[in-house]
């Protein structure tokens, strides 16, 4: 095989790229080398910032996204049937190529009675697999020929072979928690912890199985996030183990609350597993969560790549054809109102402050009695406390009433929560030492999530400093890949008055936007004040990375860190006052300053938990996404409240001895 970037050949190891082009990616994200492939769209050739594997460069790349075919340069008119050539028994599909919809020279069998189920679909090869579309959803080809949502194999190893004989359907895995054919759980809602926030703060995903009018049951996921930790192979080994234990072959629906990665980045690996079913969330969030899939995917690629590298033998979780194949399942409905998904299940978004775009979720579901049970699942709630801070969030909405809520915990264990004067004094306080350190000439890093908070720190930026004529001068870097695409997705979702606000802080003139390594590295040596913005926000890759190098070991210069941050990162290390740290195997000595913001949190502090809980007519709580010592501090709490006010409310935490529990 040949490498995807240079083309030089390399040996079948599981890796893409050649040792050289490896290296190059994975130290600085990108390749600094030119590319031996053209685009081949329009033919030219191809260099940093262009998709060298999907071969395209960045126009044609965005038209892809934007559109689902290139646009510009394109002779085919996608709306035009295959050809089909009829044989006597069977009959041959010209098939298209998924990005230039031009005739790929490929042909694919079926059987010459299968015709009228394909005839008025547009079929197209994407990687492995074949798949169709008309003007309301996507074919999975082999699968629409079985009648089946199992997993197909071809018995003779040819994808282009769907000739019923050579189709295996094989059967879908047992669920170890369904209960569809046991008597005495025939009428009950069952829900499952299946991810993994049943142990700490990551992987969120709830299999809800509940019954239905005609005697069969259905099963539907609550998300599906990724499990992060500092640990590359840790990381891989634990998604993996998660991944196999989700029935995503059962499920007919995955519902997303919202598009952090702790919260969706599984959702391809579920593709490539089984599911078969729609996608359903706000349209906020359907937008957001193409840039974000798309970078989790990379960053997925290039670790499997890099543990490969040192002489492991590590498979993709799943491929970039998944990926792009969960972005086509996507199904938008509206944010605070109750949408029909059949005839025994109701769903609702709810805004819930934790981030633009961010909801909780409210499931109604009606049982064979006739009875409904609402069920709360709240993802990620952010605090009213820092409003201030969080212009495009919206304001949190408090449920009344529920059957059972599953809330999360992450800081369930932060008696010493703040209060709104708190967040107004940090804000203050920050700025003040952002002015004290560039008015002196010197630098300012703020290492930023791209989701949520660095839009968040430009808009306190541009508010406080646009009119400051010692700031006229000062650049504000922007440096993250993710972030700025970010930027362009709120503008396409923001309306009126807060779409009015963000293009406003977009065309402050003292923003530099910047994605590109090299100019990084140039930005990086550069001494003149200036405020930093970059990713990633613990410092465990990206571009933040670099300015680290130069700014650690000034001693007038700053870093002001205003997320959370593990202690085991670079990050979390400077922040416990560590001396020194390695830094691309380089040692680095932090005599810079550092301010650590406590109350710019986008959770839900301990006592505000509590207050929710409260608030809830619910006898049921369960708490999850946290670690064993929040969900314990805060199960204790809230049951020192309700000994006094509601004894009836009972707290259960979800932990991996106690996860199923029965309606």
């Amino acid at each position: 095989m040949k490498c995807l970037h240079c083309g030089k050949e390399i040996k079948d190891n599981g890796l893409s790229y050649c040792d050289d082009c490896f290296l190059e990616l994975e130290k600085h994200g990108m390749f600094k080398r030119e590319s031996n492939k053209f685009c081949k769209i329009c033919g030219r050739k191809l260099t940093d910032g262009d998709n060298i594997k999907r071969e395209l460069c960045n126009k044609h790349l965005n038209e892809y996204r934007e559109f689902g075919i290139c646009i510009s340069n394109n002779q085919h008119d996608s709306n035009e049937p295959n050809e089909i050539i009829k044989h006597e028994d069977y009959a041959e599909i010209v098939l298209y190529d998924d990005l230039t919809t031009e005739e790929t020279g490929e042909t694919i069998l079926i059987d010459i009675e299968d015709i009228d189920l394909v005839k008025d679909k547009i079929w197209k090869r994407c990687g492995k697999y074949i798949v169709g579309q008309d003007e309301h959803y996507t074919y999975d080809l082999p699968n629409l020929l079985t009648n089946s949502d199992n997993k197909i194999e071809y018995l003779n190893g040819n994808i282009l072979d769907n000739r019923k004989e050579n189709l295996n359907i094989i059967e879908k895995k047992k669920f170890k928690h369904h209960f569809a054919n046991n008597k005495k759980f025939k009428n009950k809602i069952i829900i499952t912890s299946v991810g993994g926030s049943t142990e700490d703060v990551t992987g969120s995903c709830i299999a809800v199985e509940y019954p239905l009018d005609n005697g069969n049951r259905n099963l539907i996921l609550l998300e599906s996030g990724g499990i992060q930790t500092n640990n590359m192979v840790e990381d891989y080994n634990s998604n993996k183990k998660m991944i196999d234990n989700i029935p995503f072959n059962l499920a007919s629906h995955i519902f997303i609350a919202h598009c952090h990665a702790d919260h969706i980045a599984n959702i391809p690996a579920g593709i490539s597993r089984g599911f078969q079913g729609d996608i359903i969330t706000t349209y906020e969030n359907s937008e957001i969560i193409k840039p974000m899939l798309l970078d989790s995917a990379f960053i997925h690629q290039r670790n499997v790549m890099s543990m490969n590298n040192k002489g492991k033998k590590y498979e993709l979780l799943y491929n970039e054809s998944d990926t792009y194949k969960t972005i086509d399942r996507i199904r938008v409905v509206e944010r605070n109102k109750t949408h029909k998904i059949d005839s025994n299940l109701s769903v609702q978004f709810i805004d819930n402050n934790h981030c633009c775009g961010s909801t909780s979720i409210i499931l109604y579901i009606k049982k064979p009695s006739g009875r409904v049970v609402k069920l709360l699942y709240s993802s990620d709630l952010g605090s009213s406390n820092n409003q201030l801070s969080k212009p495009y969030s919206f304001n949190r909405k408090q449920v009344s009433k529920c059957n059972i809520a599953i809330l999360e915990s992450t800081y369930g264990d932060r008696s010493d929560g703040f209060t709104k004067k708190e967040h107004k004094q940090e804000i203050f306080n920050l700025l003040a030492k952002i002015r004290e350190v560039v008015y002196n000439g010197n630098r300012v890093l703020i290492p930023c999530f791209s989701y949520d908070r660095s839009q968040s720190i430009m808009d306190l930026l541009y508010h406080i400093f646009k009119d400051e004529r010692e700031f006229k001068n000062v650049k504000v870097i922007v440096d993250s890949r993710l972030t700025n695409e970010i930027n362009k997705v709120y503008e396409n979702i923001l309306e009126g008055d807060l779409l009015e606000r963000w293009k406003r802080v977009l065309s402050w003139e003292n923003f530099i936007f910047v994605d590109n390594y090299k100019k990084t590295q140039v930005l990086a040596k550069q001494k003149e004040p200036c405020v930093i913005i970059s990713s990633s926000g613990m410092f465990c890759g990206g571009h933040s990375l670099e300015y680290l190098k130069e700014i650690a070991g000034k001693s007038k210069d700053c870093i002001i860190f205003v997320g959370y941050s593990s202690p085991a990162t670079l990050a979390g290390k400077i922040q416990q006052g560590a001396k020194s740290v390695t830094i691309e195997n380089k040692r680095v000595n932090i005599r810079c300053k550092t301010i650590i913001c406590k109350t710019f949190s986008g959770h839900i502090q301990q006592d505000e938990l509590i207050n929710y809980m409260k608030g809830l007519n619910c006898q049921k709580i369960l708490i999850h996404h946290g670690s064993e010592d929040a969900k314990e501090q805060l199960k204790f709490k809230a049951e020192e409240e309700f000994l006094f006010s509601d004894m009836s409310k009972k707290v259960t935490i979800i932990n991996k001895k106690n996860n199923v529990f029965v309606i």
